[in-house]
């Protein structure tokens, strides 16, 4: 079973990466004045919520270089992935990755919003 949810992670991250690495930073984001804005200023911490294999928080992290990112999914075999990515992406000092349910356990008192 193990081997079978590394997989569909690793499918559903692969089918996801090209939209987040070619258009979540270069338009998407930019294209909200005011979540650029707060993007672009040193020492911003941002929650991705439901990150999966961690393409979305990547793209985050490489479009906002000050920036600290932590990813938050339920599968812990989607932040297995989503390490190793941030890992050979170069980001592991900026991006964090946590198995966590958010919406039961919000993680007060880190993030403005």
């Amino acid at each position: 079973m193990g081997r079978l949810r590394h997989r569909r992670a690793r499918g559903q991250a692969d089918s996801n990466r090209p939209a987040y690495a070619q258009l979540l930073g270069q338009e998407w984001l930019p294209a909200v004045p005011d979540v650029h804005a707060r993007l672009s200023e040193p020492g911003t911490r941002v929650a991705d919520v439901a990150c999966g294999g961690g393409w979305s928080t990547i793209a985050i992290a490489r479009a906002y270089p000050q920036v600290r990112v932590d990813g938050y999914d339920l599968d812990e075999a989607s932040i297995d992935l989503a390490s190793a990515n941030a890992a050979a992406a170069g980001v592991a000092d900026r991006v964090a990755f946590h198995v966590r349910d958010v919406a039961a356990d919000p993680p007060a008192g880190q993030y403005e919003s």
